[in-house]
């Protein structure tokens, strides 16, 4: 809890007709890279 929340809402249309409204909240995926520093480089 102490590194924050992002909170996203999301309207989705699929091709077969339907929609949705979906909304989610967690730790933002920034954070966290910045929390453990992932060593990116590949050889």
């Amino acid at each position: 809890m102490a590194l924050g929340q992002e909170n996203h809402i999301t309207l989705h249309h699929c091709i077969q007709g339907w929609s949705g409204v979906a909304e989610w909240g967690r730790l933002s995926m920034r954070a966290l890279i910045h929390l453990v520093q992932p060593n990116l480089k590949r050889g």
